[in-house]
């Protein structure tokens, strides 16, 4: 068992697959996150492998995607009432301030 990273705006989930794991189950594990924002179902969210171009189809495995353990993956939603899917938008976390470790 391995696990990769799944990466959207302020968000990274560690997720623990297998090498014949489909894509398809990976965004069904994104979905029951039940974030705030986020799509009720696997079919909403588009996955993008860690060179930010390549869209992981569904069908793919794990292994044939080319994810090793700890590799890193992008999420995006699909817009609320359109066809349109948003733009990968990885936000870096804000760095501590003085006083914020109490």
């Amino acid at each position: 068992m391995s696990y990769i990273r799944a990466k959207r705006k302020q968000t990274t989930a560690f997720l623990y697959v297998e090498p014949g794991d489909k894509i398809s189950s990976v965004k069904d594990q994104i979905a029951n996150l039940k974030l705030d924002d986020g799509p009720s179902s696997g079919s909403g969210i588009r996955l993008y492998s860690s060179d930010e171009k390549t869209a992981l189809e569904d069908g793919q495995t794990i292994d044939e995607a080319k994810l090793e353990s700890n590799a890193v993956v992008y999420f995006v939603f699909k817009k609320s009432g359109s066809e349109d899917w948003e733009k990968i938008d990885v936000q870096a976390p804000a760095p501590a301030k003085d006083g914020d470790d109490k």
